[in-house]
């Protein structure tokens, strides 16, 4: 059952340093060009905003949840 949920809520999980650079990138592109904003959060992002931060949605709030999740994903196992 874990492995099923990371694979649909983060299927890089293992991959990334908290933070998804590619999916970051295909969401910005396809806000820039008139498409639907989609969230490109990762599982250790979701969980820095929900323990530590608001749900602000500003740039700011954004910044301070990708220095986290790289904190984060740099100081504990994907295990844990």
């Amino acid at each position: 059952a874990q492995s099923a949920i990371i694979l649909s809520e983060d299927w890089s999980f293992y991959q990334h340093e908290g933070f998804d650079r590619e999916q970051m990138k295909v969401a910005l592109e396809e806000a820039a060009t008139g498409g639907r904003i989609r969230g490109a959060s990762t599982i250790t992002q979701q969980m820095v905003k929900n323990v530590w931060l608001t749900e602000d949605r500003t740039l700011w709030r954004k910044f301070h949840e990708l220095i986290l999740a790289y904190k984060v994903d740099r100081d504990l196992s994907k295990k844990r």
